[in-house]
């Protein structure tokens, strides 16, 4: 359990640090806007409640779909086609985004740790060094 939290401050961190970033800024606003869309349209449409409506809205555009809660008239179905089109690609993005990051900050952090383990030299080591 504790191993999961840790895992999930490390996300968390790495989010607040690539917010800094106006193309990261870019792709989450994007993902919040499209899941808001989603979810005011399944909650006005379909008349789901909010928590059902977000639900959805996610697990649509995560492909998971579970089949528990389905849009039922013409226009919950044209509009989920099209949400799925659409908000698939920015939640990629945000996704491959943010997974990248994470990659990016793990190989700096093991690169620095290994510099510190076998790349570092004293003052002394420089001046008898012949070469």
């Amino acid at each position: 359990m504790l191993l999961v939290y840790l895992g999930l401050v490390q996300i968390l961190r790495t989010i607040w640090r690539v917010l800094r970033e106006p193309e990261m800024r870019a792709i989450v606003s994007l993902t919040v806007v499209t899941l808001a869309l989603g979810t005011i349209f399944y909650h006005n449409i379909e008349q789901w409640g909010w928590v059902d409506s977000f639900y959805f809205s996610v697990i649509t555009l995560t492909t998971v779909g579970y089949g528990d809660l389905a849009p039922t008239s013409a226009w919950s179905k044209l509009f989920t086609v099209l949400y799925i089109i659409l908000g698939l690609g920015i939640l990629t993005g945000f996704i491959t985004s943010l997974g990248t990051q994470l990659l990016r900050e793990r190989e700096e952090r093991g690169g620095a740790l290994r510099h510190r383990l076998h790349g570092e030299t004293t003052d002394e080591t420089k001046e008898t060094d012949p070469s």
